[in-house]
């Protein structure tokens, strides 16, 4: 079975410290890969875009971007794989995810991220 692939700023600390947290969580069936690397194997990706967000490519090739990534990548494990209805369906947990994720994204820098620029 092919892994998910997470992307992530690989010159930002705190990303990368969060990248192997979630890959020590979920293990083999999740690969992480800076962006820097991995932008090419998507050439439809506006390169700007890499640097707001994480990514998780799923194994056909779908690309889910910020809260939504994360959510889809605790859910790669079966005791989370309720996460993504939950977070599609129930009001407002769309809205508050992103929202959180855009709070701790533009402050990344202020928890020993110096390279982001945040």
């Amino acid at each position: 079975m092919k892994p998910h692939l997470l992307i992530y700023d690989g010159e930002c600390p705190f990303c990368r410290d969060w990248a192997y947290r979630l890959q020590d969580t979920v293990g083999f069936r999740l690969q992480i890969e800076p962006y820097q690397k991995a932008a090419k194997l998507f050439p439809d990706v506006p390169p700007e875009q890499w640097a707001t967000a994480v990514a998780l490519a799923t194994p056909e090739g779908r690309l889910y971007w910020g809260a939504e990534a994360v959510v889809r990548v605790l859910a790669i494990q079966w005791v989370w794989r309720w996460l993504p209805a939950a977070y599609r369906w129930t009001p407002g947990a769309r809205w508050v995810g992103e929202r959180v994720y855009r709070f701790v994204a533009k402050r990344r820098k202020r928890v020993g991220c110096e390279a982001c620029g945040y």
